[in-house]
Formats: C-alpha cells, sequence, structure tokens
C-alpha cells in the first residue's frame, strides 16, 4: 500500500505535490488502518515483561536521534511541525511571488486557511505520550486524519490562487518546495 502511494516523479506544480502528499497520506492511514488489529491481537498476547521489551524497541535509536520522548518534548516537536505548516510556505510565497493588487484576495484566502488549518493540526497533537504501542499507533492515525484533513482545507485555496497567476509567477511558484534550483527573472 505505501510502496503504491510512492512518486516516480516529483509533480511540477504546487498543487501537484500537495496531491502527492494527500494521496500519501491516504496510503499510510489505510496502512495504519490493515495493522492496527492484527498488532493489537499480538500486544495483547504478549505478557508484561514482553510488552516492556517491545516498548522499548526502537528507544536507543530514538534516544541517539535526539528525538523527543517526554509530553513537553512531544508537543513541542508536535507545534513546530504545525507552525511550519503554514507560515514559512506562505512567506516564501509571498516573497517569490510577489501577488497582485488583483491577486491579493485569492493570496489572502490561502493564508487565512492555511492559519486555520495550522490550528487544527496543533489541536491534534497529543496530550500525553502513549503508553503502549496501540496507543502511539492510534495517536498516529489521529495525526494523519488531522494532516490529510488540512491538507484537503487547503487544496481549493491553494488551487485558486495558483490559477490567478501569470505563466512567469507559476514557473517561480512551481520552483518552491521542488528541490529545483531557483530562479530569478
Amino acid at each position: 500500500v505505501l510502496g503504491a502511494s510512492c512518486m516516480t516523479e516529483t509533480p511540477l506544480t504546487p498543487v501537484g505535490r500537495l496531491d502527492a502528499m494527500t494521496k500519501r497520506i491516504e496510503a499510510m492511514k489505510k496502512a495504519v488502518q490493515m495493522i492496527r488489529e492484527p498488532l493489537a491481537k499480538f500486544y495483547d498476547a504478549l505478557d508484561p515483561q514482553q510488552k516492556e521489551r517491545f516498548a522499548a524497541i526502537g528507544a536507543p535509536r530514538r534516544a541517539a536521534a535526539g528525538r523527543a520522548n517526554s509530553t513537553k518534548e512531544l508537543n513541542g516537536l508536535c507545534g513546530r511541525q504545525t507552525e511550519n505548516f503554514a507560515t514559512p510556505p506562505v512567506q516564501r510565497i509571498e516573497e517569490t511571488i510577489k501577488p497582485t493588487e488583483q491577486q491579493k484576495s485569492a493570496f489572502d484566502e490561502l493564508k487565512k486557511v492555511s492559519t486555520t488549518a495550522a490550528k487544527d493540526l496543533e489541536a491534534s497533537c497529543p496530550a500525553e505520550t502513549a503508553k503502549t504501542v496501540t496507543e502511539r499507533l492510534d495517536m498516529a492515525a489521529k495525526r494523519l486524519d488531522a494532516l490529510a484533513s488540512a491538507l484537503a482545507m487547503v487544496r481549493p485555496a491553494l488551487s485558486d490562487f495558483y490559477n490567478s497567476l501569470t505563466d512567469e509567477q507559476k514557473a517561480r511558484f512551481n520552483v518552491i518546495g521542488s528541490g529545483a534550483p531557483k530562479t530569478h527573472t
């Protein structure tokens, strides 16, 4: 399921990249649904010591990578990811595209929707650290649902704004976040 959602090429347009992210997140949601029940059955069959050892799998790697384990650190990480969803992309778009007065209302709508989506994403941040593997999986599913909703919320505004741009502006916009070198005209 996950392999089938992988792109062979990066889409050229921001709307295409958003659609590709949506496809990938939907595949991840489906994968989580597929493994949830078998994982829960397996986990429930373990004795307490086995559950403890199972929970420890990956802990040294997570610690070495500096990944958060406490609720405060998890919320901080989640919050930073949420902030990155709206503010920096909108700032980069404005700096790169320089919307005209005629494009301003579509751009303002994109900013408004992005801010709302970011707030919804922030609300999906975990309030506490999951104690079991199934709780972690459920938290991941909740976060994926929030990401999918945020992308669905932003897509119409992004599409409207993108369609309002000139060909030159679209060319500059297509380069933002694509990994391609920036061009200046």
